[in-house]
């Protein structure tokens, strides 16, 4: 996904987060990837003064949507979760407690694509809310697949 930003004194740029599905956010200024600052997720912004400012992102897990730090100000790019929201989400992770690692890898997938679910505008409330069910239990019947598979190379019944 991809949220514009307005920052105060780079005025006439597009500047632009580039959000993945398992985060690794990039910054775009006029569509083209912003330089790298000195830390890990800082970027380097020209202004239109010809001054360089430092854009830092700020991942609150498990959300995958970072925060951007900029001029002292900390700006969202989405509201967050509310919290039957997160409780509506992080249902597939009941697979770890009874599926152990392979259960929370399913279950990390599936919740952190329920997250991009409920965020997306492509869909209706009701639409999004169907769809994050179909995901949960999805991911429980890729559970079952993949730890039958597992069970039957080791000749487990």
């Amino acid at each position: 996904m991809r949220y514009q930003m307005n920052l105060a004194g780079v005025s006439g740029r597009k500047i632009e987060v580039e959000s993945t599905i398992f985060g690794g956010s990039k910054l775009l200024v006029d569509g083209q990837p912003a330089p790298k600052g000195s830390k890990r997720s800082q970027f380097i912004v020209s202004g239109t003064d010809g001054r360089d400012s430092v854009v830092e992102f700020k991942t609150v897990l498990p959300d995958p949507v970072p925060q951007v730090l900029w001029a002292g100000q900390t700006i969202r790019l989405e509201e967050p979760l509310s919290w039957y929201q997160w409780l509506w989400v992080c249902i597939p992770l009941v697979l770890m407690l009874v599926g152990g690692a392979i259960g929370g890898l399913v279950g990390a997938v599936a919740m952190t694509l329920n997250i991009r679910i409920l965020r997306s505008n492509n869909m209706s409330g009701v639409l999004r809310y169907a769809a994050t069910a179909i995901l949960s239990v999805t991911a429980f019947g890729i559970y079952v697949a993949i730890a039958r598979a597992f069970l039957s190379a080791i000749h487990i019944k």
